[in-house]
């Protein structure tokens, strides 16, 4: 059943005011899932658009992040582009997509938030991100401290990294 919840609060007394306005899609089980303007979930368009990033596909990415942009979902567009940059990216990436966003943010700043304007620094951040060089080494760093501090025997951590083929981590 698609619903739209802005058309009668009345009906919805416990979702968010910030849902107002948004589609969503409620199963037999009651399970909110959010949907794009033509009617895409949610997660499958955001996890479409890193896996196109990841791959270099740029034009499949951008279109997802223009169609997550165009359902109301800008901010959150925003902050999984940041996120991929660090994840997945090469070098010192993050500071480009950054000043995009604050490009965006300036362009932005006295116009109504139904109304966002500046989708062009998403699409450039969009095609930084697509042509960078991939690297997880950040990422698999993370998830080797984390599993150290969860008391996992560090040497066999160590040994288990340098076999998928990334550099030694330096001490």
């Amino acid at each position: 059943m698609s619903s739209n919840p802005s058309s009668d609060r009345s009906r919805h007394p416990s979702t968010p005011s910030f849902l107002f306005g948004l589609t969503f899609l409620a199963n037999e089980n009651q399970d909110m899932r959010f949907l794009t303007k033509r009617g895409y979930e949610f997660g499958e368009v955001s996890s479409a658009m890193q896996k196109a990033i990841r791959r270099g596909d740029t034009r499949l990415a951008g279109y997802w992040a223009l169609e997550l942009w165009a359902s109301g979902y800008g901010n959150y567009v925003w902050k999984r582009l940041l996120t991929v940059s660090a994840e997945d990216c090469w070098g010192i990436l993050t500071q480009e997509v950054k000043a995009l966003h604050d490009s965006y943010a300036v362009v932005n700043a006295n116009v109504p938030a139904k109304q966002p304007k500046g989708r062009i620094f998403i699409s450039k951040a969009v095609i930084l991100l697509c042509a960078a060089k991939k690297n997880r080494d950040a990422d698999h760093l993370q998830n080797f401290v984390y599993d150290q501090m969860a008391g996992l025997d560090a040497d066999k951590l160590a040994g288990d990294l340098l076999k998928g083929g990334r550099e030694k981590i330096p001490e």
